[in-house]
């Protein structure tokens, strides 16, 4: 124990994924940075950004009928939020972002149908909603419905901005619920960090 406590201090613990197809796969929180969030806010983030890492590989099998094919990935996340809304300031900002890289970009496609194509009308919320009004990602974005938000039910609904990148689908949900006719402003809100992201995913 006295060895120990007499050792100097190290960096933190640093995660990846150390076999292809997912050695390339980056830190989530290096991907989506406190100067994107300060940009689709106007204020820094509390710099105590939370990472995770998914264990193990998932998949998604596509429906009969679909011309896609069977999509492995994994997935990482980073949360950003402000110091508002650590003090539970409920209408401050926060911003949880989701990557799920596939092992191909084809197999990716499986990912961007499912945020915005297919919808289940017996989990609440609507159908996923177009992004027209800005370019973000590979063949455009989406706005999936997560329905009402429960803490601001009259703000109106919980939303993700889904887009893809390559053979990385990428989830931005923002924590301030919009009526769906808010959704043009928030993407134009959300649109220079989105697009900040996608550059830093491009190759990867």
């Amino acid at each position: 124990m006295l060895a120990s406590l007499n050792k100097p201090p190290t960096g933190p613990p640093s995660l990846s994924y150390p076999n292809t197809p997912y050695a390339a796969v980056a830190d989530p929180c290096t991907v989506f940075t406190g100067a994107d969030f300060q940009q689709v806010f106007g204020v820094r983030d509390d710099a105590m950004p939370h990472y995770e890492y998914q264990l193990g590989e998932w998949s998604i099998v596509p429906e009969s009928g679909l011309d896609l094919v069977t999509g492995y990935y994994v997935s990482t996340e980073c949360d950003r939020m402000s110091l508002a809304m650590d003090n539970r300031q409920t209408t401050s900002g926060g911003i949880m972002a989701q990557f799920d890289t596939y092992r191909t970009a084809d197999q990716a496609k499986i990912g961007k149908w499912t945020d915005c194509t297919y919808w289940d009308n017996s989990v609440g919320g609507g159908p996923p909603v177009p992004v027209t009004n800005v370019k973000i990602g590979d063949g455009g974005a989406c706005f999936a419905d997560l329905g009402t938000d429960e803490l601001q039910p009259a703000a109106g609904d919980d939303w993700d901005l889904d887009f893809q990148v390559g053979r990385t689908i990428v989830d931005l949900h923002n924590y301030q619920p919009v009526p769906k006719s808010g959704l043009p402003a928030m993407a134009a809100a959300m649109a220079p960090a989105a697009q900040q992201i996608a550059q830093a995913l491009a190759g990867q």
